[in-house]
């Protein structure tokens, strides 16, 4: 499931509790203010789902946050004491295994995953048979450079979520984007000229812009 699937469906969700309240069927309210630290839990699960371990450091925080924020609701504890420290290991080990140097061979994989956390990536990517992949970017930037990639003769799909982050994607010329996705308090801008573009070279983004904002030009 992808990140503007995932955000679509809860929008449904929360639409149809609101609905079904105004019929007065269940205090959907009540429910919410019960179990709003699910909301975390659920984005942990879709990050993982979606982009495996290379999300595993945002995921869990957004796991851990919500689980323990659950727990706060029913049972009443210092929940800073415990949730600072836990807040400043994860960034300590994002610091250790994020990659945030410009990789100067590039990188010839036919998918891409690339994801940050309070940190920042340049990456280049030089495929041949590029068909699409993941990015994603919780309180960090990520600059995508496919200047020198080859789309497959179907073009390719390429899931982009940020989380109060910034997401730069570099095309080539000869390549069309056509984007679609969610923007909630963010937003996105295709600068790329979409005239006399090969129909066979699309490059297809979901974009999921969470307070952040996605950018794709020449």
């Amino acid at each position: 499931m992808s990140g503007q699937r995932f955000v679509g469906i809860l929008i449904v969700i929360f639409g149809i509790g609101l609905l079904l309240q105004q019929f007065d069927l269940f205090d959907f309210t009540t429910i919410l203010a019960n179990w709003w630290p699910i909301f975390f839990i659920l984005v942990g699960i879709i990050q993982i789902w979606t982009n495996g371990m290379q999300a595993i450091i945002p995921a869990l925080i957004f796991l851990i946050v919500g689980i323990m924020l659950l727990i706060n609701i029913w049972i009443e504890f210092n929940l800073w004491q415990i949730l600072w420290p836990f807040l400043l290991i994860m960034f300590g080990l994002s610091i250790i295994f994020s990659r945030r140097e410009w990789k100067q061979a590039l990188d010839e994989a036919d998918e891409i995953h690339l994801t940050t956390f309070l940190s920042g990536i340049e990456s280049k990517n030089g495929s041949k048979n590029l068909s699409g992949g993941s990015v994603l970017s919780v309180l960090g930037g990520i600059q995508l450079d496919l200047r020198h990639a080859q789309l497959t003769e179907n073009g390719a799909v390429l899931n982009v979520t940020t989380i109060l982050g910034g997401v730069e994607i570099i095309v080539p010329e000869n390549v069309q984007v056509e984007i679609k996705g969610t923007p909630i308090l963010g937003g996105w801008e295709n600068k790329t000229n979409t005239y006399g573009m090969e129909k066979n070279k699309i490059l297809y983004i979901n974009g999921v812009a969470l307070l952040g904002g996605i950018e794709i030009k020449h």
